[in-house]
Protein backbone atom coordinates (compact mmCIF):
# COMPACT_ATOMS: atom_id res chain seq x y z
CA UNK A 1 0.00 0.00 0.00
CA UNK A 2 1.03 3.61 -0.40
CA UNK A 3 3.13 5.10 2.35
CA UNK A 4 1.14 8.15 3.37
CA UNK A 5 1.60 11.04 3.83
CA UNK A 6 4.98 11.02 2.06
CA UNK A 7 3.55 9.41 -1.07
CA UNK A 8 0.44 11.60 -1.13
CA UNK A 9 1.63 13.38 -4.32
CA UNK A 10 1.26 10.14 -6.30
CA UNK A 11 -2.19 9.54 -4.85
CA UNK A 12 -3.14 13.08 -5.86
CA UNK A 13 -1.94 12.36 -9.40
CA UNK A 14 -4.21 9.32 -9.54
CA UNK A 15 -7.21 11.31 -8.35
CA UNK A 16 -6.54 14.12 -10.81
CA UNK A 17 -6.16 11.58 -13.62
CA UNK A 18 -9.68 10.28 -12.97
CA UNK A 19 -11.15 13.80 -12.95
CA UNK A 20 -9.35 14.72 -16.17
CA UNK A 21 -10.52 11.55 -17.95
CA UNK A 22 -14.21 11.75 -17.04
CA UNK A 23 -16.26 9.41 -19.24
CA UNK A 24 -13.25 7.69 -20.84
CA UNK A 25 -13.10 3.91 -21.23
CA UNK A 26 -10.08 1.60 -21.54
CA UNK A 27 -8.25 4.29 -19.60
CA UNK A 28 -6.57 3.95 -16.20
CA UNK A 29 -3.48 4.83 -14.21
CA UNK A 30 -1.37 2.76 -11.83
CA UNK A 31 1.06 3.41 -9.03
CA UNK A 32 3.78 0.74 -9.27
CA UNK A 33 6.69 0.36 -6.88
CA UNK A 34 9.64 -0.57 -9.11
CA UNK A 35 13.35 -0.73 -8.45
CA UNK A 36 13.40 2.94 -9.44
CA UNK A 37 10.83 3.90 -6.82
CA UNK A 38 7.09 4.54 -6.85
CA UNK A 39 5.99 5.36 -10.41
CA UNK A 40 2.83 6.90 -11.84
CA UNK A 41 1.91 4.84 -14.90
CA UNK A 42 -0.95 6.22 -17.07
CA UNK A 43 -2.67 4.23 -19.79
CA UNK A 44 -4.94 6.05 -22.24
CA UNK A 45 -7.41 4.15 -24.46
CA UNK A 46 -5.65 0.81 -24.09
CA UNK A 47 -7.79 -2.02 -25.55
CA UNK A 48 -9.53 -4.27 -23.02
CA UNK A 49 -7.46 -2.94 -20.11
CA UNK A 50 -4.87 -5.40 -21.36
CA UNK A 51 -1.84 -3.62 -19.97
CA UNK A 52 -2.82 -4.42 -16.39
CA UNK A 53 -0.53 -7.45 -16.76
CA UNK A 54 2.81 -8.58 -18.18
CA UNK A 55 3.49 -10.72 -21.25
CA UNK A 56 6.44 -12.63 -22.62
CA UNK A 57 6.13 -12.22 -26.37
CA UNK A 58 5.34 -8.85 -27.82
CA UNK A 59 4.93 -6.98 -31.08
CA UNK A 60 8.01 -6.26 -33.15
CA UNK A 61 7.82 -2.50 -32.77
CA UNK A 62 6.85 -0.22 -29.95
CA UNK A 63 4.80 2.95 -29.79
CA UNK A 64 5.57 6.00 -27.74
CA UNK A 65 2.31 7.13 -26.11
CA UNK A 66 1.60 10.58 -24.74
CA UNK A 67 5.21 11.69 -24.84
CA UNK A 68 5.98 9.51 -21.80
CA UNK A 69 8.71 6.90 -22.32
CA UNK A 70 7.41 3.92 -20.34
CA UNK A 71 9.14 0.63 -19.68
CA UNK A 72 9.87 -1.20 -22.90
CA UNK A 73 9.61 1.92 -25.07
CA UNK A 74 12.58 4.16 -25.70
CA UNK A 75 12.34 7.86 -26.53
CA UNK A 76 12.42 7.11 -30.25
CA UNK A 77 9.36 4.87 -30.01
CA UNK A 78 11.25 1.60 -30.48
CA UNK A 79 10.84 -1.60 -28.51
CA UNK A 80 13.53 -2.30 -25.95
CA UNK A 81 14.80 -5.66 -24.79
CA UNK A 82 13.03 -5.31 -21.46
CA UNK A 83 9.74 -5.72 -23.30
CA UNK A 84 10.71 -9.09 -24.68
CA UNK A 85 12.16 -10.89 -21.69
CA UNK A 86 8.83 -11.38 -19.91
CA UNK A 87 10.42 -11.00 -16.50
CA UNK A 88 7.97 -11.83 -13.70
CA UNK A 89 5.16 -12.77 -16.10
CA UNK A 90 3.06 -15.41 -14.31
CA UNK A 91 1.28 -16.62 -17.47
CA UNK A 92 4.11 -16.89 -20.02
CA UNK A 93 2.10 -18.98 -22.51
CA UNK A 94 -0.54 -16.30 -23.07
CA UNK A 95 0.23 -14.47 -26.33
CA UNK A 96 0.91 -10.74 -26.18
CA UNK A 97 -1.78 -8.97 -28.28
CA UNK A 98 -0.36 -6.81 -31.02
CA UNK A 99 -2.48 -3.79 -30.04
CA UNK A 100 -0.87 -3.52 -26.60
CA UNK A 101 2.56 -1.91 -27.02
CA UNK A 102 3.19 -1.50 -23.28
CA UNK A 103 2.71 -3.53 -20.14
CA UNK A 104 2.71 -2.90 -16.42
CA UNK A 105 6.31 -2.58 -15.14
CA UNK A 106 7.83 -5.19 -12.85
CA UNK A 107 7.03 -4.17 -9.30
CA UNK A 108 4.38 -4.09 -6.60
CA UNK A 109 1.10 -2.73 -7.95
CA UNK A 110 0.15 -0.36 -5.17
CA UNK A 111 -2.86 1.60 -6.49
CA UNK A 112 -5.18 1.84 -9.48
CA UNK A 113 -7.25 4.78 -10.74
CA UNK A 114 -10.17 4.18 -13.10
CA UNK A 115 -12.61 6.61 -14.77
CA UNK A 116 -16.12 5.17 -15.20
CA UNK A 117 -17.17 5.11 -18.83
CA UNK A 118 -20.89 4.80 -18.04
CA UNK A 119 -20.84 7.95 -15.88
CA UNK A 120 -21.65 10.38 -18.69
CA UNK A 121 -24.38 12.75 -17.57
CA UNK A 122 -24.51 16.18 -19.19
CA UNK A 123 -24.60 18.97 -16.62
CA UNK A 124 -27.28 20.84 -18.65
CA UNK A 125 -29.52 17.80 -19.15
CA UNK A 126 -33.01 18.61 -17.75
CA UNK A 127 -32.97 15.21 -16.05
CA UNK A 128 -29.46 15.57 -14.65
CA UNK A 129 -30.32 14.99 -10.98
CA UNK A 130 -32.19 11.71 -11.47
CA UNK A 131 -29.62 10.43 -13.98
CA UNK A 132 -26.80 11.20 -11.56
CA UNK A 133 -28.62 9.23 -8.89
CA UNK A 134 -28.97 6.24 -11.23
CA UNK A 135 -25.36 6.47 -12.41
CA UNK A 136 -24.11 6.58 -8.82
CA UNK A 137 -26.18 3.50 -7.98
CA UNK A 138 -24.33 1.65 -10.75
CA UNK A 139 -20.94 2.81 -9.46
CA UNK A 140 -21.73 1.85 -5.88
CA UNK A 141 -22.99 -1.54 -7.02
CA UNK A 142 -20.12 -2.40 -9.37
CA UNK A 143 -17.40 -1.35 -6.96
CA UNK A 144 -19.16 -2.37 -3.73
CA UNK A 145 -19.59 -5.48 -1.61
CA UNK A 146 -22.70 -6.62 -3.54
CA UNK A 147 -20.95 -6.61 -6.90
CA UNK A 148 -20.58 -9.83 -8.92
CA UNK A 149 -16.95 -8.70 -9.28
CA UNK A 150 -16.42 -7.91 -5.58
CA UNK A 151 -13.31 -10.12 -5.48
CA UNK A 152 -11.69 -7.84 -8.05
CA UNK A 153 -12.06 -4.54 -6.21
CA UNK A 154 -11.11 -3.45 -2.71
CA UNK A 155 -10.73 -0.45 -0.45
CA UNK A 156 -11.16 2.65 -2.59
CA UNK A 157 -12.15 6.29 -2.80
CA UNK A 158 -14.77 7.51 -5.25
CA UNK A 159 -13.97 10.66 -7.22
CA UNK A 160 -16.98 12.92 -7.70
CA UNK A 161 -17.83 15.90 -9.86
CA UNK A 162 -19.01 19.17 -8.33
CA UNK A 163 -22.64 18.16 -8.89
CA UNK A 164 -22.19 14.82 -7.10
CA UNK A 165 -21.69 12.50 -10.09
CA UNK A 166 -19.22 9.71 -9.33
CA UNK A 167 -16.79 9.82 -12.26
CA UNK A 168 -14.27 7.22 -11.12
CA UNK A 169 -12.48 5.49 -8.28
CA UNK A 170 -8.99 5.04 -6.89
CA UNK A 171 -8.24 1.65 -5.32
CA UNK A 172 -5.57 1.81 -2.63
CA UNK A 173 -5.65 -1.82 -1.49
CA UNK A 174 -4.90 -3.91 -4.53
CA UNK A 175 -4.89 -7.38 -2.97
CA UNK A 176 -7.56 -8.53 -5.40
CA UNK A 177 -8.07 -11.27 -7.99
CA UNK A 178 -6.47 -9.91 -11.19
CA UNK A 179 -8.82 -11.73 -13.59
CA UNK A 180 -11.91 -10.51 -11.77
CA UNK A 181 -10.44 -6.99 -11.70
CA UNK A 182 -9.78 -6.90 -15.44
CA UNK A 183 -13.21 -8.38 -16.24
CA UNK A 184 -14.92 -5.81 -14.03
CA UNK A 185 -13.29 -2.97 -15.94
CA UNK A 186 -13.90 -4.57 -19.33
CA UNK A 187 -17.61 -4.97 -18.66
CA UNK A 188 -17.97 -1.50 -17.15
CA UNK A 189 -17.45 -0.14 -20.69
CA UNK A 190 -20.74 -1.67 -21.87
CA UNK A 191 -23.16 -0.10 -19.39
CA UNK A 192 -24.23 3.01 -21.27
CA UNK A 193 -27.86 1.77 -21.35
CA UNK A 194 -27.99 0.85 -17.66
CA UNK A 195 -29.13 4.28 -16.48
CA UNK A 196 -32.15 4.06 -18.78
CA UNK A 197 -33.00 0.56 -17.53
CA UNK A 198 -32.93 1.76 -13.92
CA UNK A 199 -35.16 4.72 -14.74
CA UNK A 200 -37.65 2.27 -16.28
CA UNK A 201 -37.86 0.27 -13.05
CA UNK A 202 -35.09 -2.35 -13.11
CA UNK A 203 -32.92 -3.04 -10.10
CA UNK A 204 -29.31 -2.03 -10.57
CA UNK A 205 -28.26 -5.70 -10.65
CA UNK A 206 -30.68 -6.49 -13.48
CA UNK A 207 -29.83 -3.28 -15.33
CA UNK A 208 -26.14 -4.19 -15.37
CA UNK A 209 -26.89 -7.72 -16.53
CA UNK A 210 -29.21 -6.43 -19.25
CA UNK A 211 -26.26 -4.60 -20.81
CA UNK A 212 -24.15 -7.77 -20.84
CA UNK A 213 -26.66 -10.55 -21.53
CA UNK A 214 -25.86 -11.08 -25.21
CA UNK A 215 -22.10 -10.59 -24.88
CA UNK A 216 -19.64 -13.43 -25.35
CA UNK A 217 -16.46 -11.37 -25.70
CA UNK A 218 -16.07 -10.27 -22.09
CA UNK A 219 -19.06 -12.07 -20.53
CA UNK A 220 -21.01 -15.27 -21.10
CA UNK A 221 -24.44 -16.14 -22.47
CA UNK A 222 -24.46 -19.32 -20.33
CA UNK A 223 -24.62 -17.65 -16.94
CA UNK A 224 -24.24 -19.29 -13.56
CA UNK A 225 -26.75 -16.91 -12.00
CA UNK A 226 -26.02 -17.89 -8.41
CA UNK A 227 -22.31 -17.28 -8.87
CA UNK A 228 -23.06 -13.92 -10.47
CA UNK A 229 -25.38 -12.74 -7.68
CA UNK A 230 -23.22 -14.00 -4.82
CA UNK A 231 -19.93 -12.81 -6.29
CA UNK A 232 -18.39 -16.28 -6.48
CA UNK A 233 -16.90 -16.55 -10.00
CA UNK A 234 -14.69 -19.38 -11.17
CA UNK A 235 -11.17 -19.25 -9.77
CA UNK A 236 -9.01 -18.39 -12.77
CA UNK A 237 -6.12 -16.67 -10.97
CA UNK A 238 -3.41 -17.91 -8.61
CA UNK A 239 -2.52 -14.75 -6.70
CA UNK A 240 -3.35 -11.08 -6.29
CA UNK A 241 -2.87 -8.17 -8.66
CA UNK A 242 -0.76 -6.37 -6.07
CA UNK A 243 1.67 -9.29 -5.94
CA UNK A 244 2.12 -9.21 -9.73
CA UNK A 245 -0.13 -12.14 -10.64
CA UNK A 246 -1.27 -11.66 -14.26
CA UNK A 247 -4.91 -12.09 -15.21
CA UNK A 248 -6.09 -15.13 -17.16
CA UNK A 249 -6.58 -13.65 -20.62
CA UNK A 250 -7.75 -16.82 -22.49
CA UNK A 251 -10.57 -17.57 -20.02
CA UNK A 252 -11.46 -14.13 -18.67
CA UNK A 253 -14.86 -14.08 -20.42
CA UNK A 254 -15.81 -17.33 -18.68
CA UNK A 255 -15.71 -16.09 -15.07
CA UNK A 256 -19.43 -16.76 -14.61
CA UNK A 257 -19.78 -19.55 -17.16
CA UNK A 258 -22.06 -22.45 -16.25
CA UNK A 259 -20.64 -25.52 -17.98
CA UNK A 260 -23.64 -27.72 -17.20
CA UNK A 261 -27.12 -27.67 -18.67
CA UNK A 262 -28.71 -25.55 -15.93
CA UNK A 263 -27.68 -22.08 -17.03
CA UNK A 264 -29.44 -18.74 -17.31
CA UNK A 265 -29.60 -18.05 -21.02
CA UNK A 266 -28.38 -14.62 -22.02
CA UNK A 267 -29.51 -15.25 -25.59
CA UNK A 268 -33.12 -15.86 -24.52
CA UNK A 269 -33.02 -12.92 -22.12
CA UNK A 270 -31.68 -10.48 -24.71
CA UNK A 271 -34.45 -11.43 -27.17
CA UNK A 272 -37.06 -10.67 -24.51
CA UNK A 273 -35.28 -7.40 -23.75
CA UNK A 274 -35.73 -6.36 -27.39
CA UNK A 275 -39.49 -6.86 -27.01
CA UNK A 276 -39.39 -4.66 -23.88
CA UNK A 277 -37.86 -1.77 -25.82
CA UNK A 278 -40.04 0.70 -27.79
CA UNK A 279 -39.26 0.90 -31.50
CA UNK A 280 -40.90 2.19 -34.70
CA UNK A 281 -42.04 -0.16 -37.42
CA UNK A 282 -39.41 -0.99 -40.03
CA UNK A 283 -40.29 -2.37 -43.43
CA UNK A 284 -36.95 -4.02 -43.98
CA UNK A 285 -34.98 -3.84 -47.20
CA UNK A 286 -35.21 -5.40 -50.62
CA UNK A 287 -32.87 -8.21 -51.54
CA UNK A 288 -32.51 -6.50 -54.92
CA UNK A 289 -32.83 -2.82 -54.17
CA UNK A 290 -33.62 -1.80 -57.77
CA UNK A 291 -36.36 -4.41 -58.27
CA UNK A 292 -39.84 -3.28 -57.05
CA UNK A 293 -40.98 -6.91 -56.84
CA UNK A 294 -38.00 -8.07 -54.84
CA UNK A 295 -38.62 -9.78 -51.50
CA UNK A 296 -38.12 -7.69 -48.39
CA UNK A 297 -36.22 -8.98 -45.36
CA UNK A 298 -35.19 -7.59 -41.99
CA UNK A 299 -38.44 -5.81 -41.15
CA UNK A 300 -40.14 -5.67 -37.77
CA UNK A 301 -43.40 -4.45 -36.31
CA UNK A 302 -43.78 -1.41 -34.10
CA UNK A 303 -43.43 -1.85 -30.36
CA UNK A 304 -45.33 0.89 -28.57
CA UNK A 305 -44.30 2.32 -25.21
CA UNK A 306 -47.26 0.61 -23.58
CA UNK A 307 -46.37 -2.77 -25.09
CA UNK A 308 -42.73 -2.36 -24.10
CA UNK A 309 -43.62 -1.42 -20.52
CA UNK A 310 -45.80 -4.53 -20.20
CA UNK A 311 -42.99 -6.75 -21.47
CA UNK A 312 -40.53 -5.03 -19.17
CA UNK A 313 -42.65 -5.76 -16.11
CA UNK A 314 -42.78 -9.41 -17.18
CA UNK A 315 -39.00 -9.47 -17.61
CA UNK A 316 -38.43 -7.90 -14.18
CA UNK A 317 -40.68 -10.52 -12.60
CA UNK A 318 -38.90 -13.31 -14.50
CA UNK A 319 -35.50 -12.01 -13.33
CA UNK A 320 -36.58 -11.77 -9.69
CA UNK A 321 -37.99 -15.31 -9.77
CA UNK A 322 -34.83 -16.67 -11.41
CA UNK A 323 -32.63 -15.00 -8.78
CA UNK A 324 -34.77 -16.38 -5.93
CA UNK A 325 -34.62 -19.88 -7.42
CA UNK A 326 -30.86 -19.69 -8.00
CA UNK A 327 -30.11 -18.55 -4.48
CA UNK A 328 -32.27 -21.33 -3.06
CA UNK A 329 -30.48 -24.03 -5.03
Amino acid sequence: MLNLPEEQPVLDMLKNFVSDKEGYHNTYAMAVRTERGLEFQPRNSRPCYGELRRYVRGPDSGVWHGGIPLEGIDVKGKATKSREDGKNCTRPKDPWPGDLPMQVPVGVREALAVPMAFAVVAQKDPHTAIKIQASNLIAEYLFGDKSPWRKGWNNHEFITRADGLIVGAVMIDTRVDPTVLANLLQNSRSLYKAIGFILRGMSVAQAVYSCLSDSSYTFTTRLNLKAYITGEPRELSKGTWQDQDDYNRPEIQDLFLEKGDEFFSGTDYSLKLVEATPRPAYGGYKIRWNDPDSEKIGGHAEITQEQADTKLKELITEWDEAVTKALAA
